[in-house]
C-alpha cells in the first residue's frame, strides 16, 4: 500500500544554467496541489520571490516526508546521505545526462503531483558503510550509494594492497585501485572500469580492480552480505578512500578499511511505469543497436 506526500523537501544542482528557470514551475507545480514545501538556502537564492520555509540541509529531513532531488545522479547521492538516518524516501527529477538513479524528466511535470498522490513504486536500495580503522580503533566512518573506491593521491601512481573477506584473502593487487560497488553503483565508476552491471535487487558487491597490472585480475561478485577488508602494502603508501565521489578520507598503510552494508537502506520512488532494464537499455543506447533478420 503506498501513501501520499504533502510535505516536500527540494533539493537541487543550483550551479546548473538550466536551474533558475526550471525550480519556480516545480514549486508553482507543488503549490497548486496544496503541499508543504521546504527549501535549502542555496535554493533560496535561486526563488527570491517564494515565500516558503528555508531550512538548512543538515535539518531538511526533519521538515518533510519526501526529498525531491533536481539534477543528476550526483544529486540525488548528496540528497541520500540526508534521508537515510529518517527513512525519507527520495524522487529524482532529471537535470542531468545519464539520470540511471533520478525518475522523472523534468519534462513530464504533469505526472508529478499523480505521483505524489500515491501513484508509485517503491524500491530500496543497498547502501555502503566503510570504516577506516587504525590501532583497533575506528577512526572515521562513511557511507555511500554506489561505490567506495580506493586511488592514489597522485592519479599516475600505482598501488599495491590486499583484499579479502571473511578471513580469506582473495588477492594482493597492484592497480591503480579498488571500487566496492553496490548494485545501484554498478552501472556508475565500476561500469566504466569494465565492472559487471548488477540488477538493483540483487544481494550482491562488485568488487573491480582499476588498470590492475596483472591481466589475471578481473572484477568479482560476492556477497553483499560479506564484509571486504583492504590493506595497503607498505606504512609509506599514499592514498584515499572515497565514499560516492563526494566524501574522502586520506588513507595509509597504519589503517585499513573495513567494507559492508550498512544496516539501513535508501527508499528510491519511481513512477509505476518504470522498468528496470527498459531504463538500463535507453541510458546505454542499447535499443539503438540494428536489429538482425
Amino acid at each position: 500500500m503506498t501513501t501520499s506526500f504533502q510535505r516536500i523537501g527540494i533539493l537541487c544542482d543550483y550551479l546548473h544554467p538550466e536551474t533558475p528557470e526550471f525550480m519556480p514551475k516545480l514549486v508553482d507545480c507543488l503549490e497548486k496541489s496544496g503541499r508543504l514545501i521546504c527549501i535549502t538556502p542555496q535554493t533560496k537564492s535561486l526563488l527570491p520571490h517564494i515565500n516558503t520555509e528555508v531550512v538548512d540541509d543538515a535539518n531538511l529531513n526533519q521538515h518533510c516526508d519526501l526529498l525531491i532531488a533536481v539534477g543528476g545522479d550526483g544529486s540525488l547521492l548528496r540528497a541520500a546521505m540526508l534521508a537515510l538516518d529518517n527513512d525519507l524516501p527520495i524522487l529524482g527529477i532529471n537535470r542531468g545526462h545519464l539520470g540511471f538513479l533520478t525518475a522523472l524528466p523534468a519534462t513530464q511535470l504533469d505526472n508529478l503531483n499523480k505521483l505524489l498522490d500515491g501513484d508509485y513504486i517503491a524500491e530500496e536500495r543497498l547502501v555502503l558503510e566503510a570504516d577506516l580503522i587504525e590501532n583497533q580503533q575506528v577512526i572515521h566512518s562513511m557511507r555511500a550509494l554506489n561505490d567506495i573506491v580506493l586511488t592514489h593521491t597522485q592519479a599516475t601512481h600505482m598501488l599495491e594492497f590486499d583484499v579479502s573477506t571473511q578471513d580469506q584473502r582473495i588477492c594482493h593487487l597492484r592497480a591503480d585501485g579498488y571500487i566496492v560497488a553496490t548494485p545501484t553503483g554498478s552501472t556508475a565508476y565500476a561500469l566504466s572500469a569494465g565492472g559487471p552491471i548488477l540488477e538493483p535487487q540483487t544481494n550482491a558487491l562488485a568488487l573491480v580492480p582499476m588498470f590492475p597490472h596483472s591481466l589475471s585480475n578481473r572484477p568479482l561478485v560476492v556477497s553483499a552480505d560479506h564484509t571486504i577488508d583492504i590493506r595497503l602494502d607498505g606504512n609509506h603508501a599514499e592514498a584515499i578512500i572515497s565514499a560516492d565521489g563526494q566524501v574522502q578520507y586520506n588513507f595509509d598503510g597504519a589503517m585499513h578499511c573495513q567494507i559492508k552494508q550498512a544496516n539501513k537502506k535508501l527508499k528510491l520512488i519511481h513512477g509505476k511505469d518504470y522498468h528496470y532494464f527498459t531504463n538500463l537499455s535507453e541510458k546505454l543506447s542499447w535499443h539503438n543497436s540494428t536489429k538482425r533478420n
